[in-house]
């Protein structure tokens, strides 16, 4: 036997040992140690997008009916109440571009403060008019709903109008949950909104305090109890304080398509909450501590980081910047955290 061949032997000893070794030390885990950790890898600059019109991009969800297309949004300013849709393909990623579909605009909207955008069931959009700066006086917050159109398959972006239809809410007061709050401080200033995939139910999270101190607060408008198109607003429940688990001021969130992980984000890291086990309730995902990784890009480059979301197959991550403050250009950036291994135990 020459030495290589005798290498190669030992090589694969080695190999099948350590393979042994590792089924051995998974089999002498306790059972309670789940199969959870998603791992990434660093965050990547993709490009800017191709059009102007979305200097403020705030929030970011895959659309629910092609696999490479986004949709975004402006926070507030003078807007047309528009959500605008741009792609992201494999080839887009390879090439470092953000090619420009065109918009859908909200017939009988109105842009205020609007935050944030999810996906839902039924092929729903939801956007998140809910942002309310301290001191927090807006008594007129909404979440808008339509259903997602088919863009159109042309060369120009399309330009598209769509029904849709809101509801009013407000934060419970604090000495009686079950009536809206009535003072400034009471309310909240707010850029989350994530919708559960089966349920309907709208989860809004904090970002500020009235006295603008941040506060990470977990609120849900339950589906049954949303009243679409009513004047009176619907009051919101209370769930759980997060902010010793999610510091500084949240920006955005989402939940993935199968409902057992949530993702939240501030100006500097991403949050990952779960998986969840099949059977738990829900909200019991905020009972564990969650997965944090670094967005650097976006800090070290000073931009301000308010959108997040899980691409189509809920594997990567991709983040949206609002156009850089000072520049002639109103191109807003896309950045992608890769997915590179998941199903790590742990303990």
């Amino acid at each position: 036997m020459s030495c290589i061949d005798r290498t190669a032997v030992r090589l694969v000893a080695l190999a099948l040992l350590a393979v042994g070794a590792a089924q051995a030390l998974a089999d002498s885990l306790p059972a309670a140690a789940e199969w959870v950790t998603h791992v990434y890898g660093p965050q990547q600059s993709i490009g800017r997008s191709e059009t102007n019109e979305v200097p403020e991009a705030s929030g970011v969800i895959p659309s629910m009916l092609r696999r490479d297309v986004y949709w975004t949004h402006n926070d507030s300013g003078p807007y047309e109440p528009r959500v605008y849709a741009f792609r992201l393909s494999d080839e887009d990623r390879r090439r470092g571009e953000v090619p420009y579909l065109g918009y859908v605009e909200l017939i009988g909207a109105r842009i205020v403060d609007w935050e944030d955008i999810a996906a839902g069931p039924e092929g729903f959009i939801y956007v998140f008019d809910g942002g309310d700066n301290p001191p927090c006086t807006r008594t007129d917050k909404r979440i808008y709903r339509f259903k997602e159109p088919a863009l159109p398959d042309s060369a120009e972006p399309a330009a598209l109008r769509v029904e849709c239809e809101w509801v009013a809410f407000e934060y419970p007061d604090p000495t009686d949950p079950t009536r809206p709050a009535t003072r400034p401080e009471h309310r909240y200033d707010a850029e989350t909104l994530f919708v559960h995939p089966t349920t309907a139910e709208m989860y809004i999270v904090t970002k500020r305090a009235t006295d603008g101190r941040p506060i990470t607060r977990l609120y849900k408008l339950p589906a049954d109890e949303a009243a679409w198109g009513g004047r009176q607003p619907t009051v919101l429940r209370f769930v759980t304080d997060l902010s010793d688990r999610v510091p500084h001021m949240v920006t955005a969130g989402d939940i993935s398509r199968d409902g057992r992980r949530v993702l939240l984000r501030n100006y500097w890291a991403m949050y990952q909450f779960g998986p969840l086990a099949p059977d738990a309730p829900f909200e019991s995902i905020f009972e564990q501590p969650p997965l944090r990784h670094p967005l650097p890009l976006e800090a070290m480059q000073l931009l301000q980081g308010e959108a997040i979301c899980w691409t189509h197959d809920g594997r990567d991550v991709v983040t949206v910047t609002e156009s850089p403050r000072g520049r002639s250009d109103q191109a807003f950036r896309v950045f992608v955290v890769p997915w590179v291994l998941a199903n790590v135990r742990v303990e």
